[in-house]
């Protein structure tokens, strides 16, 4: 879970460098993530076991990776676009 928080800070820096209120926003819903991920994970293995537990933080890497992937190949389009 820890390269989640990098990444996404890389991938919002043009942003950030717009609009600096931005990553105090970035900063508070990671908090807010922070705070949450642990007790779906406890309250998952609580009630169906340690599996869907750790099945709760694979889904969120899976999802980082989709996403990540997503901003690569909307970015390498970009780039196709103004060499065309």
């Amino acid at each position: 879970m820890a390269g989640i928080y990098p990444t996404t800070v890389s991938t919002v820096g043009n942003i950030t460098k717009s609009y600096p209120m931005a990553m105090g926003v970035l900063l508070m819903v990671a908090g807010i993530g922070a705070i949450m991920m642990p007790i779906i994970t406890g309250a998952l293995s609580d009630s169906f076991g340690i599996l869907a537990g750790m099945g709760a933080i694979v889904g969120a890497i899976i999802l980082m990776i989709i996403c990540v992937i997503l901003k690569v190949s909307r970015l390498n389009m970009a780039v196709r676009s103004e060499v065309e």
